[in-house]
């Protein structure tokens, strides 16, 4: 009632018949919007002033970029600002796909406030154009809940013809959720992981191995059919992952080799009838 009575119906509130998760939610919602842009931006975030503008200016000159803005933080308690989240860092991952903070590149500082190339993001607040967003397949759908669609939908960009920018002249206020509410739910299935698994089996070619060597028991795990997706890879003509780690995020590898350096080979000798025995 709320929002009808306030926001003349530029508002729509749309509720799934069952839970769906964050992945197929946002989705959804994106099928739902009308604009031309769609801005995710998790519940836990309050955007500051004149955010909008500087965020929507890259996209504006090239409709196949994706922007991100800074994300400062607030106490979840007082609501007071506190030390932002990662300033001066570009977004990577390790080969558990850990977020991990990169420096920004010599380049990247030349111009004050220019927005600048961001290998990964955390997504929970990001732009990018309606259309552009379905032309990268959307979210994989076959994922479940929540996890690893941040990381799908920055390498699509950076392999398939796009771009991701963070842009510093836009700033979002993220809290911790004291309670991860998403997390107690039995989905009968280590649903990150499987997601993570999905993410690793499309787009990390070879490199899927370093995912796997992490930890082996991940091989035994069924990631479902992913014959979607690589039939996307395709049409759109992506680039292999080598790409980006030589040209998008040459440090990573370095920071986080993808195999222990010096180790002839490495792995586990695990039971097919009980992989949790060693």
């Amino acid at each position: 009632i709320y929002v009808e009575e306030n926001f003349g119906g530029k508002v729509k509130i749309v509720v799934n018949e069952e839970r769906k998760g964050l992945i197929v939610t946002r989705v959804e919602g994106a099928r739902h919007a009308t604009g031309d842009v769609i801005i995710f931006l998790d519940s836990h975030f309050e955007v500051n002033a004149n955010w909008l503008p500087a965020l929507l200016e890259p996209i504006a000159l090239n409709p196949k970029t994706a922007t991100v803005p800074i994300c400062d933080s607030f106490s979840p308690n007082t609501l007071e600002y506190e030390t932002p989240l990662g300033h001066g860092t570009r977004g990577g991952f390790d080969w558990n796909f850990i977020y991990k903070w990169l420096p920004r590149k010599a380049e990247d500082n030349k111009v004050d406030g220019e927005p600048f190339a961001l290998p990964v993001m955390t997504g929970g607040a990001y732009a990018i154009r309606r259309d552009y967003f379905f032309e990268l397949g959307a979210y994989d759908e076959g994922m479940i809940i929540y996890n690893g669609e941040n990381y799908e939908m920055s390498l699509k960009l950076w392999l398939c013809g796009g771009q991701l920018l963070e842009v510093p002249c836009s700033h979002v206020g993220h809290t911790s959720k004291v309670r991860i509410k998403y997390r107690e739910v039995d989905m009968g299935v280590n649903y990150g992981v499987r997601n993570l698994k999905r993410v690793a089996e499309v787009w990390l070619d070879e490199y899927k191995e370093a995912f796997y060597d992490k930890d082996p028991s991940r091989r035994l795990i069924d990631a479902g059919n992913l014959s979607k997706q690589f039939e996307l890879k395709e049409k759109l003509n992506c680039k292999p992952f080598k790409y980006f780690l030589e040209e998008i995020a040459p440090d990573m590898a370095d920071r986080f080799p993808p195999y222990e350096r010096g180790d002839f080979t490495n792995g586990a000798i695990i039971s097919e009838a009980d992989p949790t025995l060693c």
